[in-house]
């Protein structure tokens, strides 16, 4: 049997039902952020009346025991006469019906649209109280003889008349107070007034109100948020907070619909913040895409190379506030702008801005755009690396499979427990096998002496199969939002040790491994996993007891000089003994470990020493 489909099934909800039905759709996520943003909407109102020059200070009060908020400014109250369409009190009319609002016509700039936002905190209230301040007896022509009015609710719905001279809770002269118990009926799984995000948004919202005072009080404690001086600043403190360096001087501008205050730094990420009319539009929006076209344009004639346009924000911080009649958002929580004349503003008024200011700060504009340049030919460097090792094997952390045949391995050990040892050829690790412990300690063999990262392209580098050999078995894959090729997080080791032995290929092939490790597993180094053994070169026995040192001095020196011996200089290590081996390379308490750290001028080294141009390997050598 079909389901009937008649009049009778169509659903349709009158004054704020559709709120309390479907609070997600005006309020945000109901388990996560709507119960700030209900605190919020009370506030926004008392920032609107701040923009149109009508309220110079928000008080907010919390009492989390009681589960109340208190919301008051000096503002010029809402009307309380009665509404023409609706035949009773606008004050009434503004709490109960959804889209009623001052908000429609366009003629000044609100942080609101929809004329839901104080409605929908009355809707998801089990009480919710409300005062202002208006003419006496309804009549708007006694504008200098006021008086308090006041009106209740339950869960929406008006329990009180508008009743006159009614004082608020608090000692206040005019303006709007509101006070209201958030439904625990509604918000069931995260009831609790969000104080630490409340204090994250007035710490930033001030700076977005010059001179408006922000007052929360908190079970008594009270602390106040103001900005002097507004945008530039929230830049000198973000910069400060952060322990960042300057790259110039600040790019200011303001006028009656936009300010924006900028600052390039030596950090690697952008931190721009977007707003419009107060409101914090994380998702940017129009305005936001206008500044970045404005921005892109200035900086184009300046450089011929290639570069991603994103990339020039990095390292900026910065705030884009605009200031806009009758704005468009993508939803009621107005996290993105979708007015298309916000991006045409933004753009025609600052770029012959930007194009002056980075003509006067030539310096930055090179800095800009050398790091855009570096980036993006690092970021392509990456995609070619990435392609030429796709048909590596990487073997997670618990793997015990697909690993080299040549590695002797320790599969029962946690991941940052396990030391990887690289040495060069088999008779090493039959030492090594002999020297270590199987439960933590791995071996891998080189045939010898490998491909150069330095000097060959990708390709030719994966084509090597000891190259191949030491990706596989350290097991870091690839993190392609980073850009890194070997990511610490996913190893299957905690450390890798290079033993190559103590003779010229040796030498080489220790070169050969930091090319390959710079090249490409900087982050390995990064994360302080990158060793070589310091052994000694130089062994000897005497009375039943072994000497070792770096030269024949050093031995000798610890020797009775009537002491007659036979020194053995150290070349393979398939010549040294497991229990020697033991004491100076896999013991943690007798090793010495040099631990490979990055610096500009190792890099610098590695690239001009093992890289394609002859001419500085020729120079060191003096030919």
């Amino acid at each position: 049997m079909k389901n009937s489909y008649t009049a009778a099934d169509i659903d349709v909800f009158e004054g704020l039902e559709g709120i309390k039905k479907k609070p997600g759709v005006y309020v945000g996520d109901i388990n996560k952020t709507a119960l700030f943003q209900i605190i919020k909407e009370a506030v926004d109102n008392c920032i609107d009346e701040f923009l149109v020059d009508e309220n110079t200070k928000v008080y907010i009060e919390i009492d989390k025991e009681n589960m109340t908020v208190l919301v008051a400014d000096r503002g010029r109250g809402i009307p309380v006469e009665n509404h023409p369409k609706t035949g009773f009190s606008t004050l009434t009319t503004v709490l109960t019906r959804i889209h009623a609002g001052g908000k429609f016509s366009g003629k000044s700039i609100t942080s609101g649209t929809h004329g839901v936002g104080i409605s929908a905190t009355n809707a998801l209230s089990s009480n919710f109280e409300v005062w202002t301040y208006r003419s006496k007896n309804f009549d708007v022509s006694q504008e200098g003889n006021k008086t308090w009015y006041y009106q209740s609710f339950k869960q929406g719905i008006p329990q009180t008349e508008v009743t006159e001279n009614v004082k608020p809770p608090i000692n206040w002269k005019s303006g709007t107070v509101v006070k209201f118990i958030p439904d625990p009926e509604i918000f069931v799984k995260n009831y609790r007034i969000p104080i630490r995000r409340l204090k994250e948004w007035l710490s930033n919202i001030k700076y977005l109100c010059p001179n408006l005072e922000f007052v929360l009080v908190v079970e008594g404690k009270e602390t106040i948020y103001k900005s002097k001086n507004g945008l530039s600043q929230w830049v000198i403190e973000t910069v400060e907070n952060n322990k960042l360096s300057t790259v110039s001087k600040r790019f200011e501008f303001t006028d009656n619909f936009l300010d924006v205050s900028l600052q390039w730094t030596n950090a690697d990420e952008e931190k721009i913040h977007s707003y419009v009319n107060c409101c914090h539009t994380p998702e940017q929006g129009s305005h936001f895409t206008g500044f970045k076209k404005a921005l892109n344009e200035a900086v184009a004639p300046f450089s011929n190379d290639k570069y991603s346009k994103d990339d020039l924000r990095l390292g900026l911080v910065g705030i884009i506030h605009h200031r806009m009649k009758d704005p468009t958002y993508t939803n009621q929580t107005k996290e993105k702008l979708s007015s298309d004349d916000a991006e045409n503003y933004v753009k025609n008024t600052l770029l012959p801005l930007l194009l002056d200011f980075f003509q006067k700060n030539k310096s930055l504009t090179d800095t800009i755009l050398t790091k855009a340049v570096k980036i993006k030919q690092a970021r392509d460097k990456f995609r070619e690396k990435r392609a030429a090792i796709k048909d590596i094997t990487f073997v997670k952390k618990t793997s015990k499979h697909v690993l080299p045949t040549v590695l002797l391995g320790a599969p029962r050990c946690k991941p940052e427990e396990r030391e990887l040892f690289i040495c060069e050829g088999k008779s090493a690790q039959g030492t090594l096998k002999n020297a270590r412990d199987p439960r933590y300690q791995e071996i891998l063999s080189l045939k010898g002496k490998f491909t150069n990262a330095s000097k060959n392209p990708s390709v030719e580098l994966f084509k090597n199969e000891d190259v191949r050999n030491i990706f596989t078995s350290i097991g870091s894959n690839q993190n392609v939002k980073d850009l890194t090729l070997c990511d610490p997080t996913k190893a299957r080791v905690g450390k890798i040790i290079f033993i190559p032995d103590e003779d010229d290929d040796g030498y080489h092939i220790r070169c050969l491994a930091l090319s390959l490790v710079i090249n490409y597993m900087k982050e390995l180094i990064e994360a302080d996993m990158v060793y070589v053994v310091n052994a000694p070169l130089f062994i000897t026995s005497y009375k039943d007891r072994k000497y070792y040192g770096n030269t024949l001095e050093n031995i000798k020196s610890q020797l009775p000089k009537s002491a007659n011996v036979h020194i053995t200089r150290m070349k393979g290590w398939g010549e040294c003994e497991a229990s020697d081996m033991k004491l100076f390379a896999m013991n943690p308490d007798t090793r010495i470990l040099y631990k490979v750290i990055l610096t500009e001028q190792c890099e610098y080294l590695i690239e001009n020493i093992m890289g394609k141009d002859a001419v500085h390997r020729k120079k060191l050598l003096g030919i």
